[in-house]
């Protein structure tokens, strides 16, 4: 049967361990089922075999734990810090979880739990709803199957794990995805984050500025602001959902339209990219070289330098406050309402034009 003490005091398994003084240390041995109030410090039984059970008392906790395989929480403010040695500990019910320099493995329990953790190296949600948000010193570290995730005042860098993730998040500054396919719906308050790898990123009601990682994937967006690729010499593919947006869109180079009504601004820098079923494309104050994809293309066009038709049938407008572009291997082309000056590129075209100056 498996033992514990508390300040040189034995006591069975299954009991109840009541603190008695300002700073009470129990230690366990040969792994216990014990319900614990008003402790500082326990220290779970040693060896790889041996599993203790540790449920806390109702009046809330402060307490620093090593070596413990499960730790439940109670209906009072249990604030919990993890000994340096390091954890791999099944949690519920805590309402503070503060890691250490050692390596942290925590599994939270299946009821659900709302929670602030720090200096964890990897968590796991369980089967419930889960609500975690990071303390506010920064944190790197690996999140799986947790359904909220709130970033704190620091710098916060989060991989999600290989098993796939749909997740609400807000105040992170850097996501990248795993293995799985994850989903990742930004919060309503605006949001400027990096994402590397992510199957697909919603926008919230706010602001949002997306850093997509130049890896050479494909993400799936929707609702969100800005869009931009991270790094030098990569290539970003972005589809836009099928609800229609409205986004900036810089250093990108494929951009694909939905279902919906897509008005695009390319950035400022300028961009070489390739553009596909977007309603509305306008150019930004570099120099913009746009070939349309091979769908064809109906599309209203402003500000680009360059525009080449792809093998479909493009017909395109020139909005109104005039244009000066080299055009090639276009079907259809109409001016707008401003002075148009287009030359026609040397490959040859059979081009339909109208309303236009030059």
């Amino acid at each position: 049967m498996g033992q514990s003490n508390l300040n040189g005091v034995g006591f069975t398994t299954d009991a109840t361990v009541t603190g008695n003084s300002a700073a009470d240390t129990l230690v366990l041995t040969g792994g216990v089922t014990i319900l614990v109030i008003g402790v500082e410090t326990i220290t779970g039984s040693a060896g790889s075999s041996v599993v203790d059970f540790v449920t806390l008392g109702s009046d809330g906790n402060t307490t620093l734990v090593r070596a413990l395989e499960t730790l439940i929480g109670d209906v009072g403010t249990d604030v919990i810090t993890l000994g340096s040695a390091g954890s791999t500990t099944l949690v519920s019910a805590l309402e503070t979880l503060i890691g250490s320099v050692g390596t942290n493995v925590i599994t939270l329990g299946t009821m659900g739990n709302t929670m602030t953790v720090s200096l964890l190296k990897t968590l796991v949600g369980g089967s419930g709803t889960d609500v975690v948000t990071l303390g506010s010193a920064g944190n790197t570290m690996t999140v799986s199957r947790v359904e909220t995730l709130v970033g704190g005042s620091g710098t916060d860098v989060v991989t999600l794990g290989t098993s796939g993730n749909t997740t609400l998040v807000s105040g992170l500054e850097s996501l990248l995805g795993g293995v799985g396919v994850d989903v990742v719906t930004l919060n309503d308050i605006g949001s400027t984050i990096a994402v590397y790898s992510i199957e697909t990123v919603i926008g919230g009601a706010g602001t949002d500025v997306v850093t997509l990682g130049s890896n050479g994937v494909s993400y799936l967006g929707w609702g969100v602001e800005f869009f931009k690729a991270g790094g030098a010499g990569g290539t970003t593919q972005l589809i836009l959902g099928s609800m229609g947006n409205t986004a900036t869109v810089s250093l990108i180079t494929t951009i694909t339209g939905g279902a919906g009504t897509d008005v695009v601004t390319l950035g400022s820098t300028g961009v070489t990219t390739r553009a596909a079923l977007l309603e509305t494309l306008t150019g930004g104050g570099g120099t913009d070289v746009v070939t349309i994809g091979s769908a064809g293309a109906t599309m209203q066009v402003s500000l680009l330098e360059t525009l080449t038709g792809g093998v479909g049938t493009d017909v395109v407008t020139i909005g109104s406050i005039g244009a000066t572009m080299l055009v090639s291997l276009l079907e259809s082309l109409t001016g707008g309402v401003g002075t148009d000056v287009v030359t026609i590129g040397s490959a040859g075209s059979t081009t339909l034009v109208s309303l236009l100056e030059t």
